[in-house]
């Protein structure tokens, strides 16, 4: 699961600023994109950060991750880290649509094939694999004032742990002039929750679980995962590349900080950082 919301941050705070840079930012505010930004986009960069091994862990890794995103307008949008989704609804500040996701889930070692530094954890040895799985569900953003937009995405997973989960957050993204090229903030709050089949698969220990990790048994029910407060700031290097430096902390909330997991082996803060640089073609 660390995995999959860490790709999906580092793609929105990646991509979307360099799009913004392009588009809505740098021009009179009006709806939709401009006349010659409805085609299709491609977006390639990459990023190194530095994360918890697993989401409760208090150890962390550095890793360098590729990303890849296509686009048509602000309609259609495709990637790994942010699954894909279509604007059905797109007017008025209002944009919503259907989304598919990606959970890459959790092995015993709570690492990533990305990973470049970083000690192996012992902490999940006898917790069992979550299996990767697809999420199907929708998300919705209303810009409530100029630069002021409040968000929400929600999916359903189809197999593996067969959990919903989602997340609301509010994105405050003023352009900040100055000497030099403008700088882009992106800074707001996020709260993320789940239903109990989430929450027991990333945050529940089962007798068996227990008796094989020394973890207390203890059984998750659905509610609020974590709150917690991001951003970013976009330099553009370019009219189509952008360095983006980014960062996040989260807070474990309810059954996910009372986990075992957490409270024996992890820490109820998670703390996440890195750099990006993305191009458009």
């Amino acid at each position: 699961m660390i995995w999959r919301n860490i790709f999906i941050m580092a793609a929105c705070l990646i991509f979307a600023p360099l799009a913004s840079a392009q588009n809505g930012k740098d021009q009179t505010r009006r709806p939709g994109p401009p006349a010659d930004d409805r085609g299709w986009s491609l977006y390639l960069g990459g990023g190194a950060f530095s994360a918890p091994t697993y989401s409760g862990s208090d150890s962390h890794s550095v890793s360098i991750v590729p990303f890849i995103r296509i686009t048509k307008g602000d309609q259609i949008f495709a990637s790994v880290q942010e699954g894909a989704g279509l604007a059905a609804i797109n007017a008025n500040g209002f944009r919503a649509g259907p989304l598919a996701q990606l959970d890459f889930g959790r092995d015993e070692t709570g690492n990533s094939p990305f990973q470049i530094s970083g000690d192996n954890s012992d902490d999940l040895i006898g917790m069992g694999k979550i299996d990767f799985t697809i999420l199907l569900g929708g998300f919705a953003e209303y810009e409530i004032a100029e630069d002021l937009t409040v968000k929400g995405k929600i999916g359903q997973a189809v197999s593996s742990h067969d959990g919903l989960k989602g997340q609301v957050s509010l994105d405050y993204s003023p352009r900040i002039l100055g000497i030099g090229p403008p700088l882009f903030v992106n800074v707001g709050p996020s709260l993320k929750f789940g239903d109990q089949k989430y929450m027991q698969a990333y945050y529940g220990v089962t007798s068996a679980q227990s008796a094989a990790s020394g973890l207390t048994e203890s059984r998750a029910n659905g509610g609020i995962e974590s709150i917690g407060l991001g951003g970013s700031v976009l330099m553009p290097l370019s009219y189509t590349a952008g360095l983006t430096v980014f960062g996040s902390y989260d807070r474990l909330l309810e059954d996910a900080a009372d986990s075992p997991l957490v409270r024996e082996r992890g820490s109820r803060n998670q703390l996440f950082g890195g750099a990006a640089i993305a191009y458009k073609f």
